[in-house]
């Protein structure tokens, strides 16, 4: 039995509806995406002018999908003392009024390797996007924030931006590959 075609390239009438629910669907991942809580631009975080704080550029964000910007600021590393030739973990995390600098769980006994401080970091707060995390280890002296210098000559620091748009939205590209032509 043929199929019927609806369109002068031959397409078929269910060919046809099946891509444009693949469509539908795509498109509602994106509006779902676009409504969460992610970074729209590069953070950028670095040591402040104040070394002993953590500086985060200017930009734009969105919270529930509602873009805000970001004016730049050094805000204070926070939690305990991290223990000497171990590492710390802290993530910057913006809500919609303020940003905090949020610590790994087990930083006051510090951890063996970058990937466990890491992985020690609680989950993002709900309703705050992430701005990025700093990873450290000091290799002679404990780490106390807001008394030893981020640009320590001693640490050994990586700054991460946070998730961008781009990251936010993890749709597949759409395909023209479930389209068949009629004969």
């Amino acid at each position: 039995m043929a199929t019927k075609s609806i369109t002068p390239h031959g397409i078929s009438q269910d060919a046809l509806v099946a891509y444009l629910c693949n469509v539908k669907n795509s498109v509602n991942e994106i509006v779902n995406a676009l409504h969460g809580d992610y970074v729209e631009s590069n953070t950028q975080l670095s040591a402040g002018t104040n070394t002993c704080k953590i500086l985060h550029c200017a930009g734009y964000y969105r919270i529930n999908g509602e873009m805000k910007a970001l004016t730049g600021a050094c805000i204070d590393v926070t939690g305990c003392a991290v223990p000497a030739c171990t590492y710390g973990a802290w993530r910057v995390e913006r809500s919609a009024t303020a940003t905090c600098v949020i610590p790994a769980t087990a930083n006051a006994t510090g951890y063996a390797t970058a990937a466990l401080a890491l992985a020690g970091l609680p989950a993002l707060t709900a309703d705050n996007a992430s701005l990025g995390t700093i990873v450290l280890v000091n290799g002679t002296c404990d780490f106390v924030p807001k008394t030893v210098a981020l640009d320590c000559a001693d640490i050994c620091i990586t700054f991460a931006d946070g998730t961008t748009t781009a990251n936010a939205i993890a749709c597949t590209a759409l395909s023209l590959s479930s389209i068949t032509v009629a004969s």
